[in-house]
């Protein structure tokens, strides 16, 4: 399986040996329940909420949209539990296992590195 690599003191990830760069969709999502809300309260700062991105729908009562190619990170494959532990065995630090933070339906891996609560 494919996860987005980070780090929670950012830029630990570039010196991981074996990820690939790669481009991937970030989804924006705004607690606005609609996107008149969203042009009523924010489109003086940030233009209107269809005037950007792609893929402009409400979801869970938030509005949302895409950018594709819009993030780009560093992706490592780890396929068992057993790469797992020794991936975590060769960075030396707790992991957490999550999704991204722009865009859910990818998986990630937080090098946990430094405190962060």
């Amino acid at each position: 399986m494919e996860f987005l690599l980070t780090s929670t003191s950012g830029g630990v990830e570039n010196k991981i040996p074996n990820t690939t760069i790669k481009k991937y969709t970030k989804r924006e999502v705004r607690c606005c329940s609609t996107f008149e809300e969203f042009d009523k309260r924010l489109s003086w700062m940030e233009g209107t909420w269809l005037s950007k991105g792609v893929n402009h729908k409400m979801s869970k009562g938030r509005i949302q949209r895409e950018f594709p190619n819009g993030a780009e990170g560093h992706f490592i494959e780890i396929n068992s539990i057993e790469e797992l532990l020794e991936f975590q065995r060769k960075v030396g630090s707790e992991l957490i296992i999550t999704s991204a933070t722009n865009n859910e339906s990818i998986p990630a891996i937080e090098i946990y590195n430094y405190y962060r609560e």
